[in-house]
Formats: C-alpha cells, structure tokens, sequence
C-alpha cells in the first residue's frame, strides 16, 4: 500500500487502519483513496497500535482527514498518514494540521515545516515572517503564499505574508493551496518574476475589494425589513388614489352622485394635474429615503440625517396638511403604514435636531422607519410608470395640451435645494421627454450640448423623467449597486433596480483567489496567451478573454455515448443529485466557471468529441453541481476515470460509492461494426483504364448552389436582434423539461438542441410549468417568440437561381426543411450545414412549441387559461377560436368519442361572421382568415370548418371567458396596453 506523496513503508514499519470500535485492524481493500491510517513501528503491540488510532482520531475530528497526511506525531513512535489517491499535496496537510491547536510542535523540526509550506529556498526572514502569521491566526495570506511559493522567490513570499485583509473578508477560504499553485504556474509561466509579485499583489486587493462590496451589499440588505411589503403598500397607496378620486367626484357632482352621473362623469384636467403632482412629489420624497437608508448603513445614522436634511427639508416642505392626514390615515383591512413616504420623511424630521446626536429610543424609531425605504421605492417606481403609461392613450386635446405643460415645467427649486442626485446621468440623457410638443422637443443631452453655457436646472423639464432615473438609482444604491439599468421605451424609460450580474462563463470570478486563478487557468487551457505587457491582474484577465484562440476553443458537439445518454436528467441512484451530461465545451467551460478546476482543458475535450469518454456533473436539488467525472469505457466496463468535487477537493463517499455502483451496471457502448466494401459495377473500361468523372446530376448541383446561399442567408437570420431573443425566450423551456427549474443554458442554442430532441410530452409538460411561473416570460412572449421563424426568413429571401427569373422555382425542393416531419435524403447534408442547421433547430422549436400550446388548448389546461386572461394577444385569440372551432369543440380524451361543446362557449352565434366586440371584426377579413397559418400549427382542421360555425357558432373554451366574457378579453387584447 502506498501512503500519500508515493510512500512505500520499509520492511521495520507497518500500517494500520482504525476499525470498528476503535480497534487498529489490518489495512483492506475497502479503503478508499486518502484514508487516515498510522504508521509505526512494526513489532508495536495492539495495545500502542490502538492507543494511536485514539490520537488519530482526534486531529481527524480537528483538522479533518487531509491533516493526517502531515505525518503527525501520535506518540510511540507512531505518525499520521493517508492513502494514497486524495486530493492534495503535504503542503496542504502541513497547513490544515498547523490550524489545529497544539499541534505545531508535533509535525517535527522548524526547517522541515518551513520547507513543506515553501519549498527548499526557504529563508530564515521568510519563517520569521511566516511565524507572524501564524501567531496572528492569518491563514488567508499564509495559504496565498504557499500557493504562490511555485512562483515567487523566498524575499517576495515576505512581501505577500505582509498583506492584510479587511475585517469579515477571506480572500482565500480553506482551499488547497497546491491546486492553486499548480493553477498560477500555468498563468504566470511566461511572465518574468518581477512582475508576478506586482500581479498576485493586485489579485490579493481586488478579491478583498470585491469581498468589501459584498459585505456592504449584504448590509445595506439586512437594514431593510425581511418581508416584502411592497405589494402592501401598493393597495394602500391604490386606496389612497381611489378616495382622492372620489373626493374630486363628489366635489363635482354632488355629495351623492348617481350611477348613471358616475358612469358618464370623466375626471377633469384639475384631477390629472393633481394626481401628476402627487406622483411627482412622491418620487423626490422616496429617492431622499432610499439615499438616506443608504448612507446610514455606510456612515451610521447620525452622519446620515446631517447629510441628508437639507434634501428631507425639500421634500416635505409645502407638502397640504389635508395631504399628510390622508396619507397616515389608517384604514381597515390595509396595511397600517402610512400611503405615501412623505409620511415617514416627516416623521423623521421631527424626532431629529440638527446637531444633536440621537438617543438609542429615536435611533430605533427612525431605522424602523427606514427599513421600508425600499418598498416605498418599489411602490412609487411602479406608480410612475403606470402615470406616464397612462398620459399615451389620452386622445382629448385639451388634456393632453394642460398635461404637457405640467410636463415642460422646471425642476428649478427642487435643483436649487437639493442638487442633481445622479450628475453623471445630465450630460447622457438622451431619452425623449414624454408630452412633448409638436416639433418634439430634443432629449435633456441634445439640448445641453446646443446650450452649453445654460445651466442645467434651466433646461431639464419634468418631461425629462430624470427624477425618475433618481429614485431608481437611489434603490440601485441600497441594492448595493452603483447604478440602476435604465432600458429606453417609447412610452418612457423602465428600470431595473437589482440588476443580475453579466452571465460571462468565461471571465474568472474575483470572489475569491481560487476561483479567480482557476477562471485565468482554464483560459489558458483554451489556448490564450497571457498578455506581454500587463502590470494589474484585471490587465492580465482582459488579455486573455480577448485571445482569439478562446472561441476557437469552444466550438463543436460531443459524440456521447448511448448507454450514459439515456441517464441525461436522470437521478444517480442512491441519491438526490441529478446526472447532467456535457456535450459542448462552452458547457463545461461553465462548469469550469464554478467549480474552478480544469475540467474544461483541451485534452478532456479531445477525448469527450470522439465520444472516447464521457464528462458529467452531479447536481444538488438545489442546481449546485456538487462533483464533476471523466467516464471513460473499457473492455472490462466502464472506469471512474476522475472525480472531483470543488476545486478538486474529494468528493463525498456516499457520492463516490454510488456513482461506481452506477457505472458497474452500465452497459458498454456497442462497437461500430463497419460496412462491407462492395465491388464497382463493370462498366467495360477495362482494369487497367481509370474510371471516368461522372458530373454529378442536375439537381445536387442545384442544391449544393442553393445550400450556399442558404447559409449565408440563415446566418443573417439568426444573427438579427428578434431572432436572439426569441432563442433566450425559446430557451426558457429547457430549463423546465426535467420538471424542477434548472441552470439555463449559457448559449440559447444548446437550449433549443435539447428541446429539439425532447418528446413532444415533454415540451408540453415544459410549457406548462412556464406558463405557471410568474416569474416566467409569459404566454404572449412565447408566442410571439415562436412566430419567429429565421430559416423561413432565410428561404423567403433566396435570390433567384439565375438572374432576370423572376422566383427560383428551385426553392420548392426546400419546403420540407421548414416542415416537422421526416427529411427526404437529398436535403439531410444540406440540415446539416453549419447556420442552416442552427436554423431549422430554432424554427422546429417554434413549431414544436405551437403543438405544445395546440396540446394544452385541448386538455383545456388551467395554466394556459390564467394566462390568457391575465394578458390577451389577439393573434392567439384568433388562432385558438379557429382551431376549437374546427374541432367542433374540445377533445373528451377517447378517440372514439366526438370532441364535447360542454367546456367551450360560443363567441359569435350560429351562421354569423360577425364577430361581436370593440373592434369589431368579421370572419371573413383579412386578420381572421391570415389566423389560419398559426390555427393549423397548433392543430386545426380547415375542413368543415363553416360547417362547424353553422352548427356550434365560433367558440372558445369556457375557461377563457371567465372575467366577464369575450368582450372584454376581445377588447383588452387589441388595447393600447396589450
């Protein structure tokens, strides 16, 4: 048995493995790879032996079982060992046995720990840095410089030992050091040794520095309140509108209006202006909330309103008693905090003094009040894209007139108080102000750079809505951000205040040294070079992206093999993990992201294109992948060629125990048997003359011309803006087809290859569970996005075969590409060139998608019928109606049963074309009759279809009308808020 670092015993020393209670047993062949065992003299006695399987078991319970490979001294002339086979080097022991307590003088001399921590140039001012370290309990930069001892000298690992970490930040957590030693040698390699030290001293600051804003964007978090009360305050504020409105109502019409006086009444310009104003007022007062809640979490409480009075003073003063009574009072069955966070801006202004600090019972007042600074920005964000919202539809002229100078007027005394909150954001704001007169007055940017010696507050207008990007970057900041992402629209600007972090699988992490030397490591892998002149770890990481040889890299599919392919989604037996199999580079370059080891290098990807192993992750119920494998057959079965969990730690035994169990039952791969060669037909030219060059026939030349144009053409296609997001929204549903939601997919296109070659049942089930999340792309998205066809875009737009013909009578023979059945053998080579195949996955895709939503229109499912109502498309009405219809009603689930009219309803009545609702339409124009196109996608049957009207009338199912009937759902689905 070898012990870890290859040791092979002498015949004087024997091993001995702990067993049950206790006991020291004879080493077997059940021990895994890094088991503890100790190692002693062999003529011990069972009494020495068992006395040092005690100690050993104690440093493992305190050091955990690497420390036993730091030979330990157990006492007897026993020492602490592991089996070899485990991740990790004796440095790594030495390290993790040094954190025990006690233990420093059991590992031997001084010199030879010195020399297992950094190599055999060890210093004498090197372990007198190092024993600094030590007694400081800083085993961050301790690992960092056993790490980087492969790259640096002994003088500049003095310099690293001297780094300091902030408090609460470990830029290195308890990793092993040599996988990250092993990791810099490969990055720093060609950078002369100098300049490693000024590159690793950077990386060391640029992890504390992200760890710092993590720690503050976990701070500024915690200061708010755990629930969300957003939708709380959203009903009581929608209250506080309704009584407003009807204040205004019963001013107008009297103390009781009829409902006849109600129905006809419409709110007056006073009304629109004042609820306009209040929105306003409200924004400015949530922006000076969101900033003050910040700045308290920064700077404390106290350096927080000192900063800040001037802006509560501004936000509150002129605010209408009448105003603030409203807003704090309570009402019955509402959330009792106050409708509008004025309220709690003068409630803060009166428990405070300028100049006067504050007691810990108003310090806890105010912070109780500041905790829902975020709901009241969400609220009032919310509120002000529905007021500019609702200012588009407005056709009296009159109102709009009175509405658009509210929306010229000045910010002027709000600036002059208080300032511009987001100045970066004056000389960019280009978004075009809404109400804008005739000709439209030019963006906030455009009229500075025309008036550049005018100040700002003279030119900004409300209409500008740069308030509005204010209160978003005020939340954006207590987020933890530096600024909101603001998405231009016609209507108005719409903002996200928590914005996710870029999905960039290939840029290395900076949360911590592992994962960023890993990250730098893997792209050096792929081919990058490291740049010949760079001073900054963020130079070196840029020089490596930008390599060209990464794209290179990624590109091309796995052959994997049959028998671990029918286990892709499937749970590893004995466990909850879920098998995921790799089959592009570009997804195990995402594995490589997170995992931070090298499972992304060349030769795993050499070996997993031919199907020559097979690579797979288990992972979590929770999408974490806990552990990557290399599968590799054999011809006495499948071998567990590696395995590894995170940052090529050892796995857990229960995971490594099942997945061998898996792999002793899995079948081999059958072998390709390969074709017998067959004689060439005579053709009386003799053995001696040379076959002759047969041209090949008239219509391969044809398509061969027409596959190259194809390609050109589909790659434009693809590559246009509404075909990329229809391909991220189309992508959605791969993450629903193992049932729970999983990781989605770095490039959209894996996604819809893993659509493509799911069952029909399975998307079905996918579109489902889509159409249930709220958080999910939505119903009208979906199918708009599956209306999105690139290789039908590509086929339309085919030049002629010869020039002066006036269509390519050719393309015909292209029409089976752009259907879902069985390709006839002259167009399978052309599916399968390079974007055309790209093509095609994305409109059978969509196609796929349409039977999905044929599918659950049939079974009448509750998902798709919530979604209709929440938000009608009229184009889905169409087609769903046309299609029910030609059923004659919905499916009973027999075969031999007629589809049954108890589930649907009738729209318009029987031998009627008419169809009722504003707009009114007939089933004869022009946009019901284009329906029949997506009708028939998803299922239905033109014939007989008049027939059906004059029998049943047009219908749709019940389950669809359930909010009033077909003219509401009919005129909500053509409104301007469709």
């Amino acid at each position: 048995m070898r012990l870890s670092g290859g040791v092979v015993p002498g015949p004087e020393r024997r091993i001995w493995a702990p067993g049950p209670r206790g006991r020291a047993v004879e080493p077997g062949a059940e021990l895994v790879p890094g088991s503890p065992v100790v190692l002693g003299p062999r003529p011990a006695s069972p009494e020495a032996a068992e006395q040092a399987i005690a100690e050993l078991a104690r440093l493992v319970a305190s050091g955990g079982p690497l420390a036993a490979g730091a030979g330990v001294d157990l006492g007897y002339g026993f020492r602490s060992a592991r089996v070899e086979g485990a991740a990790g080097d004796r440095r790594d022991a030495v390290l993790a046995a040094l954190m025990v307590p006690g233990l420093a003088g059991r590992l031997g001399d001084r010199r030879a720990v010195l020399v297992a921590l950094f190599g055999p140039d060890a210093t004498k001012p090197l372990g007198a840095a190092a024993q600094a370290v030590l007694d400081d309990g800083r085993w961050p930069v301790l690992r960092f410089a056993v790490a980087a001892s492969d790259v640096l000298g002994p003088e500049q690992l003095v310099r690293v030992l001297e780094l300091r970490a902030p408090d609460g930040i470990d830029p290195f957590p308890g990793r092993l050091p040599s996988v990250v030693g092993g990791q810099l040698t490969r990055v720093l390699r060609e950078v002369p040794r100098p300049r490693r030290l000024a590159l690793l001293t950077d990386l060391w600051q640029q992890v504390c520095a992200d760890g710092a804003t993590r720690l503050r964007r976990e701070r500024l978090r915690a200061s708010q309140g755990r629930q969300d009360r957003t939708a709380d305050l959203t009903a009581r504020y929608r209250r506080y509108e309704e009584d407003e409105l009807t204040l205004r109502l019963r001013r107008e019409l009297g103390p009781e209006p009829t409902v006849l006086q109600a129905a006809l009444w419409r709110p007056s310009a006073g009304y629109w202006l004042t609820r306009a104003d209040r929105v306003l007022r409200d924004a400015l007062a949530a922006t000076v909330l969101a900033r003050l809640a910040a700045t308290a979490v920064d700077r404390g409480l106290d350096a927080a309103l000192a900063k800040h009075r001037h802006e509560i003073e501004a936000a509150v003063d002129g605010w209408p008693r009448p105003e603030a009574s409203l807003s704090a009072r309570r009402t019955a069955g509402l959330t009792g905090l106050p409708a509008r966070p004025g309220s709690y801006l003068r409630d803060i202004l009166a428990r405070s003094r300028p100049g006067e600090p504050l007691d810990s019972r108003a310090a806890s007042y105010l912070r109780q009040r500041l905790a829902r600074a975020r709901d009241y920005g969400r609220m009032v964000l919310d509120a002000a894209e529905k007021l500019v919202d609702s200012f588009f539809p407005e056709d009296s002229l009159s109102l709009r007139e009175q509405l658009a100078g509210w929306a010229g007027r000045p910010l002027s005394d709000w600036r002059d108080r208080v300032g511009y909150l987001s100045p970066d954001r004056t000389e960019r704001w280009d978004h075009q102000p809404i109400l804008s007169t005739e000709p439209p007055l030019p963006p906030l940017a455009e009229r500075l750079r025309a008036a550049p010696q005018r100040p700002v507050a003279e030119v900004e207008t409300i209409g500008d809505l740069l308030w509005y990007a204010e209160l978003a970057d005020a939340l954006a900041q207590l987020n933890g951000h530096p600024q909101a992402v603001l998405s231009p629209h016609l209507e108005g600007p719409t903002a996200d205040t928590d914005p996710a972090p870029p999905d960039e699988p290939l840029v290395p992490r900076s949360q911590s040294i592992p994962l960023a030397v890993a990250g730098a490591a893997q792209l050096v892998n792929l081919g990058a070079t490291v740049p010949p002149r760079c001073w900054s770890w963020p130079e070196l990481v840029a020089g490596l992206v930008d390599n060209a040889a990464i794209a290179s890299a990624l590109t091309g599919a796995f052959a994997v093999p049959t028998p671990v392919e029918h286990f892709d989604g499937t749970v590893l037996p004995g466990t909850d993990a879920r098998i995921e199999l790799a089959r592009t580079a570009r997804q195990l370059a995402d594995w490589s992201h997170y995992m931070g080891n090298c499972i992304a290098s060349p030769h795993y990807v050499e070996d997993a294109t031919p199907g020559r192993s097979a690579l797979i992750a288990l992972r979590a119920p929770d999408g974490r992948i806990l552990v990557n494998a290399e599968l590799r057959p054999s011809a006495r079965g499948w071998r567990l060629e590696e395995i590894r969990a995170r940052f090529n730690e050892d796995p857990d035994p229960t995971l490594l125990r099942q997945t061998g169990r898996w792999l002793r039952a899995l079948a081999l791969p059958e072998p390709a048997i390969p074709e017998p060669r067959r004689a060439a037909p005579y053709d009386e030219t003799g053995p001696g003359q040379p076959a002759r060059a047969t041209r090949p026939r008239p219509a391969v030349r044809v398509l061969r011309d027409l596959g190259h144009r194809l390609d050109e053409l589909a790659a434009a296609t693809v590559a246009e803006p509404e075909a990329v997001r229809a391909a991220e929204l189309l992508a959605v549903l791969a993450t629903r087809l193992a049932g729970a939601p999983a990781t989605p997919a770095s490039d959209p296109h894996d996604a819809l290859t893993a659509l493509r070659r799911a069952t029909p049942a399975a998307v079905a089930r996918a579109c489902r569970l889509t159409l249930a999340d709220p958080a999910g792309p939505g119903l009208v998205a979906l199918w708009q996005a599956s209306g999105y066809r690139p290789l039908a875009r590509a086929v339309g737009t085919l030049p002629p075969s010869r020039p002066g013909t006036p269509a390519p009578p050719t393309v015909d023979r292209l029409a089976p590409l752009l259907v879902d059945a069985p390709l006839p053998g002259s167009l399978r080579p052309l599916a399968r060139v390079g974007q055309v195949a790209v093509a095609r996955t994305a409109d059978l895709v969509a196609l796929r998608l349409r039977a999905a939503l044929g599918t659950l229109l049939r079974q009448d499912a509750a998902e798709l019928a919530e979604a209709v109502r929440a938000r009608p498309h009229p184009g889905l009405l169409r087609s769903a109606a046309l299609a029910v219809t030609s059923w004659g009603g919905l499916p009973t689930g027999r075969p031999d049963a007629r589809p049954s009219t108890a589930d649907v309803t009738a729209v318009a009545p029987r031998r009627r074309v008419r169809v009722p609702g504003f707009p009114q339409s007939s089933l004869r124009d022009e946009n019901w009759q284009s329906g029949w196109p997506d009708a028939i996608e998803l299922g239905a049957v033109p014939d007989g279809f008049w027939d059906r009207v004059a029998t049943h009338g047009l219908v749709l199912p019940s389950s669809w009308l359930a909010d009033g009937g077909w003219v509401p759902l009919w005129s909500r689905a053509n409104g301007p808020d469709r």
